[in-house]
Parts: structure tokens; sequence; C-alpha cells
């Protein structure tokens, strides 16, 4: 009777004990994965703090000193940048010599900056513009607004939107219009996204997806917050005013001058649908 009465306790102590384990284990694995991310995070931000001066002005050092205490060290650096192509856009640029100009090629799977150039006539001495976030996003943001709309299944790539109107302009009349009449078009929201028709899109963003979901899909796309990587970009920024509607039009078409953005910045989110 003893024997067989320790049998259940043996068993239950094992279990126990067992699962005790797995969960030290899965707690050890976990703060080991933390610590690693942790460690990564902080060494991209060592990367960037090192590489802002010289990026700003289109350099890219073959080496990177790092502080630490008492002194420093340095790095070895080694650049996704295509040299032939980094060439090539240079070359352009000094061709035509554009008041303001950046090209940024990247590889869509991985994130890798292939090509980071940028020329300024106007201002010579402003920077790398690349990198920079004083460009209004524009029709850009359109990918933001599409994302949002097929996400939250408001529409899917072949369902049929109306709109009056030219494509580029964005006027209250046609966006706010509910009525057809013989002017009105009506084709794939594919084909809307194609040809980046504003009143589509504003109209999309004022009565369907609306200020609250805008902001959190202008979040997802990493506005108004620090992009992880190597790189030391300006925050994109986005600013929406909840209680119009008429602005949630504006952001959502791009048709605005608030929404500003970083070439790299619009590359990435390019990739993000390629």
């Amino acid at each position: 009777m003893r024997s067989s009465s320790l049998k259940p306790l043996r068993y239950a102590v094992f279990v126990l004990f067992s699962l005790s384990l797995l969960a030290a284990g899965g707690y050890w694995l976990f703060s080991w994965r933390w610590d690693l991310v942790s460690e990564q995070r902080r060494f991209q931000s060592r990367i960037q703090h090192a590489l802002k001066e010289p990026l700003a002005k289109g350099e890219f050092p073959a080496t990177l000193r790092f502080a630490r205490p008492g002194g420093s060290y340095a790095h070895l650096a080694k650049y996704t940048i295509n040299p032939e192509w980094q060439r090539r856009m240079d070359a352009l640029f000094q061709l035509w010599k554009p008041d303001y100009g950046a090209f940024v090629a990247l590889d869509a799977t991985t994130g890798a900056v292939l090509t980071l150039s940028s020329f300024s006539k106007a201002e010579p001495n402003i920077g790398n513009l690349a990198v920079r976030a004083t460009f209004p996003a524009a029709s850009v943001f359109k990918i933001v607004t599409a994302a949002a709309a097929l996400n939250e299944s408001i529409l899917d790539p072949e369902s049929l939107v109306s709109f009056n109107g030219r494509r580029h302009t964005l006027y209250k009349r046609n966006v706010t219009a509910r009525d057809m009449n013989r002017w009105t078009r009506t084709i794939p929201f594919k084909k809307a996204f194609a040809l980046s028709i504003n009143t589509v899109f504003g109209k999309l963003g004022m009565f369907q997806l609306k200020g609250e979901t805008l902001e959190q899909y202008a979040l997802r796309f990493f506005f108004n917050q620090t992009i992880p990587g190597d790189l030391p970009l300006e925050r994109a920024s986005f600013h929406l005013k909840n209680n119009n509607p008429w602005s949630w039009a504006e952001i959502a078409s791009g048709f605005n001058r608030v929404v500003l953005m970083s070439p790299v910045q619009g590359a990435l989110m390019a990739a993000a649908i390629a």
C-alpha cells in the first residue's frame, strides 16, 4: 500500500519539477533574446551617432569611432552602398544641378540601402537631403491610406470607386458629392491608386477611415517615430486635426504640406508594398 501510494506523488513531483525547469528555461531564453535585442539596438544607436556628421556631408568613412570610458575605439565600416550606382547618381546631379534633389535606391527584400545621393544648387551646404525629413510626403502618403483601407476590409483592389473632377485636384464639392452625374468616372481601386487620384483618397479619409484610423496607420509606417536601423534619419512628422473632416481628406490624399518625411522613408514605404 505504501509503495503504490507513493507512485502518484513521485509522478506529481517529477511533473512539477519538470514544469519548473521549463518555466525557468523559457524565462532564461526570453531574457537572453531580450538582452540580445537591447544590445543590438544600443549598438545601432552608436552607429547612428557615429554616422550622423559624415553622412550629413555625403561621406561614408572607412572607419567609425565609438566613445568609451577613457577614450574611444574604431570599427571598420562595411556599407551596402553600390559604388557604381552611387557614382552615377552623383554625376547626374552634378550634370543637371537641380535646386533640390535626392535619390534613394534600396533592396526591397532586405531594406539594404544601395544608393544615397542628394544635391542642392540653391543651398550647396544644406547637407544630405536624403536623410532629412523636410519634404512633403505628398502622394507617397497614399500608401498609408491604401494599406489602411485594405487592412480594415473597407475596399479590396478590385472594388469600384467613383470620382468627379480631375485626377490631381482636391475640391470639397467633388469629395462631398453624393450623387453621380454624367461626368462621374468609376474605376477599380487599384487603378485609382496607380493614377494617384486625389478625390478617391480624400473620400476614403473623410468618410470611411477618418482621423483615428489614419493616425494609427501613420504610426505603423513610422511617422512621428525613430526608424530602427543604422542610418541617422530625421523623424517624419504627422499632424492631424481630429475634429476636422476636411483635414482627414487632405491628409489621406497627400494634398497638404504638414506631413513631412525623408526620401529614405519614402523608399522604405514603397519597398514595404513592393
